[in-house]
């Protein structure tokens, strides 16, 4: 920028100075073999140290203000100025508004019969009178179309990928019959994963599969899934890892069956703590209340999220806190009638002894310390775990390259001999000792190994309005969702690589 507004002159004494073009002031450049930099020229353009960019500021402000200038001009009155877009160059597309409003009604979760509310067709015709609006059956073609073409790009990123794939199988349950075809049993489980595997054409790709199901069936469905599947597939580690289960969803389904057990007892609180916070009076009231009983807890009421039971845990440890306040809130306002007993408090109290145990064990494991886990076995826990990755890291080195690399920047690595050494005697030694890291990490880290979980996974259940559609609508719907979400919006370019989420 500097060099658009200087000029370099020689001096005397074999020096240079910078000459302004505008003003011909000069400065110091270089002094023999020092040179002065370039900040105090840009300064000089930059913060109007030039005289001659002043006149020039001053005068263009006065043209735009309409004020005459130093040279008796009066410009023309100043003329209001609109911003154009492209797009209202653009020309008008049918299809494309049909595969935008798709679009939305998948992302937003928004229901088919929306186009036929006579406000928001009103609002479309606002924005372009020529725009047709489809009826609910025209956008359930128009949402398969999406899904199809979503569906096809997703198999050609799997098609061209060298590693391996890994799976969550989550069920989900509906007041509705129709959306099953087939009994629900651990063999029709295997099944559908079967056929979904072979449709996606990843078979040969699965890795690992994690089952989010009911944990009392979760070995029958592993036995049959693996037998279903280990026929016809090269499983790493033999299988050793091919199918695993859920922390979170074994904690979930220990706590909620623990919940059940007092489920009216939690309702009442549930329904206690909404009255003492459904008003500023209130709340104060009963912190009065509480104040007055001298009760220690500085613990907040707070609702639970019923699909999340670490939520409902704390609900009830802060309520049995202040079970004393609700009692006396019950004597004192006739409003309120939901006060558990003094048999039920003791039944929350034991309901929260066994949750503390769930919570706390959760916690560790989200720590990820071996140590607290195991004591002293620790050691032995955590050599299963490196021998398990050195065994599978050579599995993967004996395994033959892809004639093509999935993506190009991997191509000089492995032309390079990076991967492709590493198979000869040699490289494989020295594969190997590229695990020594690895073995550094564990012996600094004294028997830590890492892991980690959530703790509030809930049983996940269709609405009344997506129950009612037919299976292959709220396939296109929930997966179409999930791949747009990831997806670049519709004015950006798309990604050169893509991480890929897929549920089944």
């Amino acid at each position: 920028m500097v060099w658009e507004h200087f000029t370099v002159e020689a001096v005397a004494g074999g020096c240079t100075r910078a000459c302004c073009k505008l003003c011909k002031q000069t400065f110091a450049y270089s002094t023999g073999s020092k040179i002065a930099g370039t900040s105090h020229l840009k300064r000089h353009i930059a913060l109007g140290s030039c005289p001659k960019i002043k006149s020039q500021d001053r005068k263009q402000l006065a043209l735009a203000s309409g004020l005459k200038t130093d040279d008796g001009d009066s410009p023309d009155p100043p003329k209001r100025r609109y911003r154009t877009s492209s797009y209202l160059n653009s020309q008008f597309d049918q299809d494309i508004c049909n595969e935008n409003l798709a679009k939305m009604i998948i992302l937003h979760e928004l229901p088919l019969h929306m186009a036929e509310h006579l406000s928001f067709l009103g609002f479309a015709q606002s924005l372009q009178p020529r725009f047709r609006m489809l009826t609910s059956e025209a956008i359930e073609m128009e949402i398969m179309a999406v899904y199809q073409r979503e569906r096809h790009f997703l198999l050609q990123v799997f098609g061209s990928m060298v590693g391996r794939i890994s799976l969550t199988i989550g069920l989900w349950t509906t007041s509705q019959t129709l959306m099953v075809s087939s009994p629900h049993s651990e063999n029709a489980l295997s099944e559908v994963i079967g056929i979904s595997l072979s449709e996606w054409n990843i078979k040969d790709k699965l890795f690992t599969i994690t089952l989010d199901n009911n944990c009392s069936s979760h070995d029958i469905y592993s036995a049959n899934l693996r037998d279903h599947l280990s026929n016809k597939n090269t499983l790493m580690l033999k299988g050793q890892i091919f199918v695993v289960r859920c922390y979170a969803n074994i904690l979930n389904v220990l706590a909620q069956d623990v919940i059940a057990s007092i489920h009216g007892i939690i309702y009442n609180i549930r329904e206690s703590v909404k009255f003492v916070k459904a008003s500023p009076t209130r709340e104060e009231k009963f912190a009065e209340i509480s104040l007055q009983l001298e009760i220690p807890s500085a613990k907040t009421l707070s609702l639970d999220i019923t699909t999340q039971w670490n939520t409902t845990y704390h609900m009830l440890v802060a309520a049995l806190d202040y079970k004393q306040a609700f009692t006396v809130l019950e004597t004192c306002d006739d409003n309120y009638n939901e006060a558990p007993s003094p048999d039920d408090w003791r039944k929350v109290e034991v309901v929260c002894a066994f949750l503390k145990l769930l919570f706390d064990s959760a916690a560790v494991i989200m720590a990820a310390s071996f140590s607290k886990i195991y004591g002293e076995e620790a050691g032995r826990y955590v050599k299963v775990v490196n021998d398990s990755v050195h065994e599978l890291y050579l599995e993967y080195l004996a395994q033959p390259l892809a004639l093509t690399p999935a993506y190009p920047e991997l191509g000089e690595s492995i032309e390079g001999g990076g991967a492709a050494g590493a198979r000869s005697p040699a490289g494989l030694a020295g594969a190997v000792d590229g695990l020594h890291d690895f073995d550094i990490y564990l012996s600094e880290m004294s028997s830590i190994f890492g892991t980690g979980t959530g703790t509030g996974t809930g049983g996940r259940v269709l609405d009344e309005y997506r129950s009612s559609l037919r299976p292959d609508i709220v396939e296109a719907l929930f997966c179409g969702k999930d791949w747009l979400q990831y997806l670049p919006t519709m004015m950006e370019a798309p990604p050169s690589n893509a991480i890929v989420k897929m549920e089944l």
